[in-house]
């Protein structure tokens, strides 16, 4: 046997399972990415409908505890949601808390800028193993508005 029919015996044997582990090694990174994804936006669902806890007209005894479940889903958040999004929600809590002295205006505004935050997180950002997608939002912080239905 030659040096090239050994060499082309080696290649044909190795250049396969290169495939198939680069491959599976692609996969694996992508279940992990789409995981991660999942989780992030499982957080954002909760936090988003604890978030009627700090609406005007909620009944008090479901507003406290709405407002546990918040603290308790923005606890969680620190495993995997985005370091802009953790201090939106800060700001917003840092706007309502008890004794706070921000108007209106002020805690509406912190609102938005969380909710804002949350959207562009899961809307905005291509996820790694979607290299194809290119969503834009042309939403703002101002466009999220409260509303509630009258009793």
């Amino acid at each position: 046997m030659t040096w090239p029919d050994a060499f082309k015996i080696v290649v044909t044997a190795i250049v396969p399972v290169a495939i198939v582990v680069v491959g599976w090694v692609l996969n694996s990174h992508s279940e992990r990415q789409l995981q991660q994804y999942n989780r992030v936006e499982q957080r954002y669902i909760g936090l988003l409908k604890s978030l009627e806890g700090f609406y005007e007209g909620t009944d008090t005894s479901s507003a406290k505890d709405l407002k546990d479940e918040f603290l308790k889903e923005l606890r969680l958040c620190w495993l995997y949601c985005s370091d802009m999004a953790i201090t939106k929600a800060n700001v917003f809590l840092d706007h309502v808390s008890t004794g706070a002295t921000k108007s209106e205006e002020e805690q509406q505004e912190a609102l938005r800028a969380f909710v804002f935050q949350l959207r562009k997180d899961l809307y905005n950002e291509k996820p790694r193993f979607w290299p194809w997608s290119s969503r834009q939002t042309k939403l703002n912080p101002e466009d999220f508005r409260i509303f509630s239905a009258r009793k």
